[in-house]
């Protein structure tokens, strides 16, 4: 899955499902209810290993870099990453992680409850 928990609440998920065809129909109307973008990608584990590339291959890698060049430079990458929401860079991985990135705060699991009991 790929945006986070407030793309769960919003229902606006993009889901990438590795099983068998049968099971991924069967699960279709669930996973509509959180996700607007479902796709099967083969067998099972092809969803996890998908998802393994999304840092790479998104933009959330750069808004990294670019927070480590902007502070290096002595910028405020608070103030720089607020001008980038209002231009063409502007994108959801800023509204949604730009703050806690430049926070450094790697807990990534903001208001959601935990995947599986016991964790």
């Amino acid at each position: 899955m790929s945006g986070g928990d407030q793309g769960a609440v919003e229902g606006t998920l993009s889901i990438m499902v590795g099983g068998e065809p049968t099971d991924f129909t069967a699960a279709l109307p669930v996973l509509k209810a959180v996700g607007r973008t479902i796709v099967h990608v083969g067998p099972s584990w092809r969803g996890s290993d998908r998802e393994g590339s999304q840092p790479a291959a998104g933009p959330i890698g750069l808004v990294a870099e670019a927070i480590v060049f902007l502070e290096a430079h002595g910028v405020s990458a608070t103030t720089a990453l607020e001008v980038l929401r209002g231009g063409l860079a502007g994108s959801t991985v800023l509204d949604r992680k730009g703050a806690t990135m430049v926070a450094r705060d790697l807990s990534g699991r903001g208001d959601a409850p935990p995947a599986r009991p016991g964790e």
